[in-house]
């Protein structure tokens, strides 16, 4: 799975998880998800990201949320 960034403009991001042919998306707020028709996420996109992102990781850093690590 290949991971990108890609930024629009100062405050769009784009997220590009796998390729295929985007078949729907769904919104909730900010962020808008589209899926392949199988539904396997494809693309995420986070408007107005200069404002979600730093309320996110303040949020996970509260939860003192870790990231697993592949140790290899």
């Amino acid at each position: 799975m290949k991971l990108n960034t890609i930024q629009k403009q100062t405050h769009y991001y784009y997220y590009i998880r796998n390729k295929g042919t985007l078949d729907y998306a769904e919104e909730v707020g900010d962020i808008i998800v589209h899926y392949d028709k199988n539904g396997r996420i494809l693309l995420i996109e986070i408007l107005n990201a200069g404002k979600i992102i730093p309320k996110l990781v303040e949020a996970l850093a509260k939860r003192e949320a870790t990231i697993p690590v592949k140790t290899q």
